[in-house]
């Protein structure tokens, strides 16, 4: 008998839709990465030697949405949170581990960001 599938885990196909979503969006929305490294860095500099993407993603939805009152109307997608830790890690290797990773699709999916 074959195992039924519940549709738990990536297929490949979404994983690679989902990498081109991130490049895509990044090269649209350079100003998302822009805060995300100017939160990161303040946590870094308030002494924090790991902390959340999570948190930092909805710093950045708080601060779009409450602070600036953006007219950009943007939406974060949460299956881009891990690619944006690794990205920062990758690009401030200094930092490397400051975000918790587990292997994933996205260690890919920042590879050709650029």
């Amino acid at each position: 008998m074959a195992q039924k599938s519940f549709g738990f885990g990536k297929s490949p196909k979404r994983k690679e839709k989902i990498g081109r979503q991130f490049r895509e969006f990044c090269a649209a929305n350079p100003e998302v990465y822009e805060l995300f490294k100017q939160f990161t860095f303040q946590a870094i500099q308030r002494g924090r030697a790991r902390y959340s993407a999570d948190a930092v993603f909805h710093r950045i939805r708080w601060h779009v949405d409450i602070e600036t009152r953006s007219a950009d109307d943007f939406k974060l997608n949460d299956h881009y949170t891990a690619c944006y830790a690794r990205k920062f890690m990758r690009d401030f290797p200094e930092h490397d581990g400051f975000f918790e990773t587990r292997k994933s699709a996205a260690d890919e999916d920042v590879e050709g960001d650029e």
